[in-house]
């Protein structure tokens, strides 16, 4: 999403530049969000809670904590939301987006398909 919204201004990163990201949010992943969902999953699964109102409020409620952890790793990303000098300016909002999620897939190992990058393409409009 942040390539994306990054190519929106026409923006684009290299691998290293992506990298750089991946390890700025680690900890938020890994250490906040990450815990509040597969708790939110495991409690989904059980029944602990005998009472379906109580159990369902509890549920939105681990729902709305992990939306907002979200949020909040969201915003360590985008910053005070000023992309225009982050990465390098590419011609075009799609060229962009092509070569940072490219250069993320190389990250992955190729482990994206074609047709999913395909897909994220496709909501890149040029003006």
């Amino acid at each position: 999403m942040y390539l994306l919204w990054l190519s929106s201004f026409k923006r684009q990163l290299k691998t290293q530049q992506i990298l750089d990201v991946i390890n700025e949010t680690k900890f938020w992943q890994s250490q906040v969000v990450k815990p509040i969902r597969e708790t939110r999953q495991t409690f989904k699964k059980t029944y602990v809670l005998s009472d379906n109102v109580l159990k369902k409020e509890t549920y939105s409620d681990l729902l709305e904590l992990e939306l907002t952890a979200e949020k909040l790793a969201q915003k360590q990303l985008f910053g005070d939301g000023i992309a225009r000098s982050t990465g390098y300016l590419a011609s075009t909002k799609e060229s962009a987006a092509k070569t940072s999620l490219f250069n993320y897939i190389e990250i992955l190992d190729g482990s994206v398909s074609t047709s999913d990058i395909d897909s994220l393409l496709s909501v890149i409009k040029e003006d």
